[in-house]
């Protein structure tokens, strides 16, 4: 038998080469490559990714998101008013055991005037209790929540701040707790301690899980594997 001959393969013609312009490097990143003898190849790729978030920082002793320091000079303002309306509360009370100071141991003694020992200085005293209650919880508890990483904390501080005007109507010394509360309300609001509540709600995602259905399991071979 004779030899077959094989064809040689015409060589390759070489690609054709782009005629616009490679858009700029901020677009569009060119290198070439080599494709063999024929010639060679433009790759286009994409550009670079941007940089990634701020990456969230776990305490390695709680497991947690670190405390962000703005966030706590917010807390803190937020429980020094509430420190400062129980001083106040204290003094107030200090003040009333007192009848001749009774009427000047609270602002709104002073205007209602009630008498010493009768029901209606009960009633008002009872009144100026609740009104501390509600100007000393307010930071307090925007407080904690913040340090616990819920956002909502931010909307409840500035309630807390607003209750603290009622301060009024309690000892003068109670209305330092007005300023500090403003202050630790608006602190809460920065950008920081956005991020802060960011991680905080990236920590509690619960993962994605698909859907398991256990309500049409069927055991062995299906039927359109079994042959007859």
């Amino acid at each position: 038998m004779g030899e077959q001959q094989i064809p040689h393969s015409q060589p390759t013609a070489p690609y054709p080469q782009p005629t616009a312009p490679i858009p700029p490097q901020e677009a569009m990143l060119s290198r070439p490559a080599e494709t063999g003898p024929a010639g060679t190849k433009t790759i286009q790729t994409f550009p670079p990714l941007p940089e990634p978030a701020e990456a969230m920082r776990v305490s390695p002793a709680t497991g947690q998101p670190r405390r962000d320091p703005v966030m706590l000079v917010g807390a803190g303002f937020l429980y020094a008013s509430t420190v400062a309306t129980a001083v106040g509360f204290g003094f107030f009370w200090w003040e009333a055991i007192n009848i001749i100071r009774f009427h000047e141991s609270a602002r709104l003694l002073s205007w209602t005037t009630p008498r010493p020992g009768s029901w209606q200085s009960v009633v008002w005293v009872c009144v100026i209790a609740l009104v501390a209650l509600a100007v000393a919880a307010g930071p307090s508890i925007a407080a904690f929540q913040a340090w616990n990483g819920w956002r909502w904390s931010r909307p409840v501080a500035l309630i807390a701040a607003g209750l603290s005007l009622l301060a009024f109507l309690l000892h003068p010394i109670a209305l330092v707790a007005i300023p500090l509360a403003m202050v630790g309300a608006g602190v809460l609001w920065l950008p920081p301690v956005k991020r802060y509540f960011d991680h905080w709600a990236a920590f509690r995602a619960e993962d994605i899980r698909h859907p398991q259905y256990f309500d049409r399991v069927r055991y062995g071979p299906l039927d359109r594997y079994v042959t007859s």
